[in-house]
């Protein structure tokens, strides 16, 4: 914590965010992702312990945060592949949702804001996303999600977090292409605040050089 605090500190004028750890992803890296789904519906006892016990790590390591310069805490935890969710909505909210939303309101009480990372499509459960008190969320990744109709629907209820896909639109349109996609986004997603700019996922090591480049270059064009 000492060297987090360091660390932060020469960055006092920025928004700081701090990753957090994880939740149902920490329990499928313990246990092993097909093992975990098949324990959710055979071995619910001991599904509620697992996740219970990582929550609660979770809100002990919150406690601490709170005497950081901190901003807002990073929650990583998929739930989605890519055409739907890794667990059925019901399983989702009979063992992730109520710890998930403990772990948003500890953030709170400590005046962070929230950031949930979760890839894939998510679309089913947005709205109970928002509902828990989720502030940001990250990526909404448009191969997956209708990132548009997402911002229509839920736009001033929470921040959008990515907006430009990297599987698809950085990984294989032309330099030209992306940066009128950056600035179709921008103009869309933006409108009424509420949009931070990024791509999707990470930026793979496959992406053509140029097209990063061009990526970079619109979003720069955009501060101006």
């Amino acid at each position: 914590m000492e060297r987090i605090g360091r660390e932060i500190e020469p960055y006092w004028d920025l928004c700081v965010v701090v990753k957090l750890g994880d939740l149902f992803e920490r329990a499928h890296f313990l246990r092993g992702m097909p093992q975990l789904l098949v324990d959710m519906y055979r071995n619910s006892v001991f599904i509620d312990e697992l996740l219970q016990g990582i929550t609660e790590y979770n809100l002990g390591v919150i406690d601490r945060l709170a005497a950081l310069n901190v901003d807002a805490l990073w929650l990583s935890d998929d739930y989605g592949s890519q055409k739907g969710l890794l667990m059925s909505p019901s399983q989702w909210r009979r063992f992730i949702k109520p710890r998930l939303q403990a772990i948003v309101q500890m953030v709170h009480e400590k005046g962070f804001s929230f950031i949930l990372h979760s890839d894939g499509a998510i679309t089913d459960i947005i709205p109970e996303i928002i509902e828990i008190g989720v502030d940001v969320l990250h990526p909404v990744q448009s191969e997956c999600i209708d990132v548009l109709e997402v911002k229509k629907r839920y736009g001033a209820r929470f921040t959008i977090f990515g907006g430009v896909g990297s599987q698809r639109t950085i990984l294989a349109e032309t330099p030209d292409k992306i940066k009128r996609h950056v600035r179709k986004v921008c103009k869309k997603l933006g409108k009424g605040g509420g949009f931070i700019l990024c791509p999707g996922i990470q930026i793979s090591r496959v992406v053509p050089f140029e097209n990063v480049l061009a990526f970079i270059d619109a979003v720069l064009k955009q501060k101006q």
